[in-house]
């Protein structure tokens, strides 16, 4: 079941949550300046692929599914 936060997410504008998103892999990244404009790019292609596909592109879901 998706948490509220995701619903709210979709709520927002695509450029809002693309952002958001964008944020979040630099955190991943252990905030490692210099990778803006890659951390975007991920973050747009993911959220605009097809949701079957959207999976497979977030790393931390890669994670997860490594340690099942």
């Amino acid at each position: 079941m998706p948490s509220s936060e995701t619903n709210v997410r979709e709520l927002l504008p695509l450029r809002d949550r693309i952002e958001i998103r964008a944020y979040e892999l630099y955190l991943l990244r252990g905030c490692e300046d210099g990778h803006a404009d890659e951390d975007w790019l991920a973050a747009e292609a993911e959220l605009t692929a097809p949701q079957s596909s959207r999976e497979q592109l977030r790393p931390e879901a890669r994670r997860a599914a490594a340690t099942r």
